[in-house]
């Protein structure tokens, strides 16, 4: 990432101090923010389609009259719990890109981290809250509050079944193969009536590998 690699110039002095310098610059460039605002559009695109039978749960237990609010306000509450995980993760991003040495390597080897992930019980568990219900009230401000409620319930969920794979594309400046292999891997898993942690394991590593090739 040409942006980030410019941010080198500051990565000297001890550990703590290199980082603070770091994003200190990549804060004072612009490269912080452009970097947050990309991982926004990334949540705001994927969570709504990686949450598609939540959102039909949600959209059928709710009245056609509010049906969209509902909708609406259980996708605020997902959206508002991966936009503090982005505040957390993202100067992580940054560090990495510029820290890790051999900065091409950095995103391939979180899509390798994100391959192990994908195999440990953290994950599997996560993955089958991931699709846990709860009861709305059907009207009234009860309703708003539960839908509102359900979104910033269900988010931990998704956040730790897939934060290493958001991760990982976000290292990848976000490019296309990197979102289309990470999108098709968690609507499959969340689909899946007996998903296959190994052979999305297998996958994440296969595209680490390739990476440096793209």
């Amino acid at each position: 990432m040409p942006a980030w690699a410019a941010l080198c110039i500051s990565a000297s002095g001890g550990e703590w101090e290199r980082g603070e310098r770091i994003l200190r610059a990549a804060w004072q460039t612009g490269v912080l923010h452009e970097a947050i605002g990309h991982w926004l559009l990334m949540t705001l695109v994927m969570v709504p389609v990686l949450s598609l039978s939540l959102i039909r749960f949600v959209a059928v237990r709710s009245f056609a009259a509010r049906r969209e609010l509902a909708v609406m306000e259980f996708l605020c509450g997902l959206w508002a719990v991966w936009t503090l995980v982005g505040f957390a993760l993202v100067p992580l991003v940054v560090l990495f890109a510029v820290l890790l040495p051999g900065h091409e390597l950095a995103a391939p080897l979180a899509f390798g981290f994100a391959a192990l992930w994908q195999i440990t019980p953290i994950k599997r568990s996560a993955l089958q809250r991931c699709h846990r219900t709860v009861a709305l009230s059907a009207s009234g401000w009860r309703a708003d509050r539960d839908c509102v409620a359900f979104g910033l319930l269900a988010a931990p969920q998704c956040v730790a079944s897939c934060w290493p794979m958001m991760f990982a594309c976000a290292l990848a400046a976000h490019s296309i193969p990197a979102l289309v292999v990470v999108l098709a891997i968690a609507m499959h898993e969340r689909a899946a009536h007996a998903p296959q942690p190994a052979r999305y394991a297998f996958l994440l590593a296969g595209f680490a590998l390739v990476l440096p090739l793209l």
